[in-house]
């Protein structure tokens, strides 16, 4: 309990220090918020405040993006892919929360798969959060010299990668999911 409190106060502060925010359509900031609000009541103490500060720098990316593509040519105003990047970062942090607290409570699943399961959960949110920071480093001016068409088509790139993490999150929860209502027919049944 003494714990959960500074954790709220923190999120609490994380909630308002983002109500300048960015001026752009898809409002990244309500998305955040809500995934915090969600991240507290994981169970996972140490899993949400690591989840919450991937939030935080999720957020900042989005605001240096934004600068970013100003600065490096004005024909580079469409956000619509660093947009779905960000979306990604933030539903893919929403999806592993949602999926690992509810796989704990499977009943019909081994101690042992579920901790496999929350493995490989764990393994996709990484490959998701350092695609986050490869799309980091390509909005830099300094990286590399690129033109506008190639930082576009390696952002599309990442773009993609990362719903294919994210697809395989909600696969491999199917999976669990599937083998979870197995074991609740089995045994009404036996």
């Amino acid at each position: 309990m003494k714990i959960l409190i500074p954790f709220i106060g923190f999120l609490a502060i994380f909630s308002l220090s983002y109500g300048q925010g960015a001026s752009l359509v898809y409002d990244a900031r309500n998305d955040i918020n809500q995934t915090n609000n969600y991240l507290v009541n994981l169970k996972d103490f140490g899993e949400a405040v690591k989840q919450s500060q991937i939030l935080k720098d999720t957020y900042e990316f989005y605001k240096k993006a934004q600068e970013a593509l100003q600065k490096v040519n004005r024909t580079v105003n469409d956000f619509y892919t660093v947009q779905n990047i960000v979306k990604m970062q933030i539903a893919s942090i929403k999806d592993y929360g949602r999926y690992v607290s509810q796989a704990r409570g499977f009943k019909y699943i081994s101690p042992e798969n579920i901790t496999t399961f929350t493995t490989k959960m764990a393994g996709l949110n990484n490959s998701i959060n350092q695609l986050m920071k490869q799309a980091e480093l390509i909005l830099k001016d300094d990286y590399f010299k690129m033109s506008d068409a190639e930082r576009l088509r390696f952002l599309s790139e990442i773009e993609e990668k990362m719903n294919e993490k994210k697809v395989l999150m909600k696969i491999r929860y199917n999976e669990l999911q599937a083998a979870e209502e197995e074991g609740k027919l089995l045994n009404y049944y036996r």
